[in-house]
């Protein structure tokens, strides 16, 4: 039913000139095209990488050695292949992301020729006559020009949670939200002017937020990046001290140890998954608006859920009305008189209207619903001028203002969904609550239960995640329900009407007769011991979800839980919430294991640098070998993760899981690269040549043996990643063992520096790099057993 309201606003033309002449802000939820390009292509590895690039130019000027030159060639090809795919990457996140917004446009209803139109927010131009009702954010600053119990929240503004009603004339600030009632607001400053716009301008511009996880990969790349200072700057006073001159090797050398030590490719790839991450969430029919987000899905420990449009279908049936007295004052049609004359058009009321109804009522005044209240009243006028006033509610909150309570002991212990209807004898005041009400009907109503919560309860159980009911129902009712979808507990029902806020809430699985704040609070409490999600649609929803660790809006709810969300569930569906917290713990499980390989290649080439000081083996690695090292045995296995990883695991004990893999595998790896490395010299007469690739292949070998036991470990088919690893050691023993003569070939190896080598070396690298992964794989197994003995590891 629409709303008639005598005021006319602009006309369609007028309307039309006043946004030529202010056109709205293009809001820019994501970053453009071109800041894109400017923070991959200006990051700080990329700096660090062309400073080194030109030292290394400038020195080529001054040696005039092409090694040099090539050199630079090399890590420009590696810098421009990284940077293009997080380019491309990151601009395809962003169109899926941008393209989902424009799903969720926001429309309001405007007056204009006298007549309702829907148009988008930023749309809406001063004089505009715009609608706001429940559940609405507030798009404009204005002035009210009509009000039916309009109530506003200001919290988002002013920090304070009072709900201010608003009359005639009064003021209105964009970015509040509507709880209660309809009104009609004349825009008075542009969308761009308006408060709430300033605001999201001054946040967007300098609003700076790392998750988790990006602060602990940025806190490896600034150790990382402090390592390779201090190792370069004891190497150079050693030579200095020493006097030893600065030869091209020693230079190279050096070049090596700060390309290797900048982890730029965790970076590089974590930024590829959280991009993979955003395409997976829109398979899903999910919307991310904030990609902080997909991290916070992998540390959720609760699963706060509103019941009505998550665990139950939003529709609901309206079943009977049984009378409260033996002769009821009021005729049971007062109850479609209430239903087609409320403000409020909630799945109740609506259950409770009849198609094409024709009213014999007329409406004088309204108390509009309001989550607060649980209840909304309304003032009718027959044919013949006589007036009723009329109690819709709760049932045990308007019961204690009735005139009898005995009727409700049994009544009020219902497991049904119900409501109250009661006769007044007095006219509406907004400033008193009601008194000597005259109990009715009892309403009740049925709710479907949606067919994929109960799997999907148990598949959150399984996930170690507790999952919590918070709703406004009473809670024999939300018993009945909990009963039905087997969720069994010891823990008694909290009901909000024996509670205060300022009290400690009990932990429980259920609550009943929560008010708004009440929620907020229930959230809160739980955030003691761990970090919360909150699913809600509703505007009674938003205090707890702006309180949550991680918001989650139904899309058929209310726009302002859309707005204020960090994810929004496209398809309304309950089972993808454990989907959606499965991704997030895969993403981690990828970042870890792809730190892990990164440092232990890392760490690799720091024992080497360190320790060839004091050994007679020469240092194999040169910045092109280290390069090829890299592509083969982090890059593609990285890139591997990044698609294929189906494992799951959480933040918790992030470093203490990488030092698990990453301390026996370096430590052994270097020890059999150095081992080979005095077997070759004593034993096979190798040049030093021939002794850098053969430790450069254990090494090689060895680290693909690691890739195919971190993919054991995350569960993957093992095909694939047998026939990678395959791939790569066929590919590298290619390279060494392969006379020069082939030009594609040929062009590899002379880029790459690789020696050929006899085919007798064969024997010894496959032995040692056999051996060398089984102990390696040893240790971490103790290693592992004994973690999983005293902290929780999801391997």
């Amino acid at each position: 039913m629409s709303t008639t309201i005598p005021l006319g606003g602009l006309s369609t033309e007028e309307a039309k000139k006043r946004l030529r002449e202010q056109p709205p802000h293009k809001q820019q939820h994501t970053k453009t095209t071109l800041s894109i390009v400017w923070s991959n292509v200006f990051s700080p590895f990329t700096l660090i990488n062309f400073l080194l690039i030109a030292t290394l130019v400038g020195l080529y000027f001054y040696w005039n050695d092409t090694k040099l030159l090539l050199d630079c060639v090399g890590i420009v090809l590696v810098v421009f292949a990284n940077t293009t795919i997080a380019i491309v990457q990151e601009i395809r996140a962003r169109s899926i992301v941008e393209k989902a917004r424009l799903l969720q446009q926001h429309i309001f209803t405007v007056i204009r020729d006298g007549k309702q139109q829907q148009i988008p927010a930023q749309e809406v131009v001063v004089g505009d006559i715009v609608q706001i009702q429940r559940g609405e954010g507030i798009p404009i600053d204005g002035i009210v020009r009509y009000s039916t119990g309009l109530e506003i929240d200001e919290s988002l503004i002013t920090g304070e949670s009072d709900v201010i009603t608003k009359s005639f004339n009064d003021t209105i600030t964009s970015g509040s939200i509507c709880v209660a009632g309809v009104g009609f607001v004349e825009c008075t400053t542009s969308h761009n002017d308006s408060y709430a716009q300033k605001l999201t301008q001054i946040a967007q511009s300098y609003s700076v937020t790392t998750t988790p996880l990006q602060r602990k990969i940025n806190l490896i790349f600034e150790l990382s990046f402090v390592i390779a200072l201090l190792i370069v700057a004891v190497e150079i006073v050693v030579h200095f001290v020493s006097q030893q001159p600065f030869t091209i090797d020693f230079v190279r050398r050096t070049a090596t140890v700060v390309l290797t030590l900048i982890p730029e490719g965790i970076v590089f790839f974590s930024t590829v998954t959280f991009a993979i991450a955003v395409v997976k969430a829109q398979k899903l029919g999910v919307i991310i608006q904030k990609l902080s987000s997909i991290e916070s899905l992998a540390g959720i420990d609760v699963l706060c859920f509103d019941k009505t449009g998550t665990l139950t279908e939003a529709n609901v049936t309206f079943t009977e009305a049984n009378s409260v007295n033996e002769h009821p004052t009021l005729p049971v049609e007062i109850i479609r008189e209430y239903a087609y004359h409320s403000t409020e058009k909630s799945s109740l009321i609506v259950a409770l209207l009849h198609d094409n109804y024709k009213p014999k009522y007329t409406k004088i005044n309204e108390i509009p619903f309001s989550s607060e209240r649980k209840y909304s009243a309304l003032e009718l006028r027959d044919s013949e001028g006589n007036t009723q006033t009329i109690y819709v509610g709760a049932i045990e909150v308007l019961a204690p203002f009735c005139n009898d309570k005995t009727v409700f002991d049994a009544l009020s212990n219902t497991p049904k969904r119900s409501l109250l209807l009661c006769l007044s004898p007095n006219s509406i005041n907004n400033q008193e609550t009601p008194a000597n009400l005259i109990p009715e009907y009892i309403l009740h109503f049925e709710e479907q239960i949606k067919y994929d919560v109960i799997p999907t309860l148990d598949l959150c159980k399984k996930m170690g995640i507790k999952t919590v009911v918070i709703s406004g129902d009473s809670a024999q009712y939300i018993q009945s329900i909990v009963e039905r979808l087997h969720i069994h507990t010891d823990l008694p029902v909290v009901e909000g009407t024996s509670i205060e806020l300022t009290d400690s809430i009990p932990n429980s699985t259920v609550y009943a007769r929560m008010k708004p704040d009440q929620k907020a609070t229930v959230i809160q409490n739980f955030q003691k011991n761990g970090r919360v999600a909150m699913v809600g649609d509703g505007v009674n929803d938003v205090p707890a979800m702006k309180q949550a660790d991680l918001s989650i809006a139904m899309n058929a709810g209310s726009s302002i839980t859309r707005e204020i969300s960090d994810i929004i569930l496209q398809n309304n569906s309950f089972e993808t919430v454990p989907k959606l917290f499965a991704m997030g713990r895969n993403i981690i499980a990828t970042c870890l294991v792809l730190t892990q390989l990164y440092l232990v290649k890392n760490f690799i080439v720091v024992f080497f640098d360190v320790f060839s000081f004091l050994l007679t083996i020469p240092f194999p690695f040169t910045p092109r070998r280290s390069g090829l090292l890299g592509l083969l045995t982090t890059a593609i296995p990285a890139y591997f993760f990044s698609v294929y990883n189906k494992s799951e695991t959480t933040t918790k004990e992030f470093f203490v899981r990488i030092w698990s893999i990453l301390l026996p595998a370096s430590i052994i790896g270097s020890a059999g690269g150095f081992a080979v490395g005095v077997y070759g010299q004593l034993y096979l007469h190798a040049s030093n040549e021939q002794l850098s690739m053969l430790i450069l292949a254990v090494l090689v070998f060895t680290m693909t043996f690691l890739f195919q036991f971190l993919a054991s470990f995350q569960n993957h088919t093992s095909k694939k990643s047998l026939l990678l690893s395959a791939i790569l050691i066929t590919f590298f023993g290619t390279l060494i063992f392969t006379p020069k003569g082939i030009w594609g070939l040929t062009l590899l190896q002379s880029f790459y520096e690789i020696t050929v080598l006899p085919f007798l070396f064969l024997p010894v690298i496959a032995i040692t790099s056999v051996g060398i992964s089984l102990l390696i794989f040893g240790v971490i197994r103790i290693t592992l057993s004994i973690q999983k003995q005293t902290i929780s590891l999801n391997y």
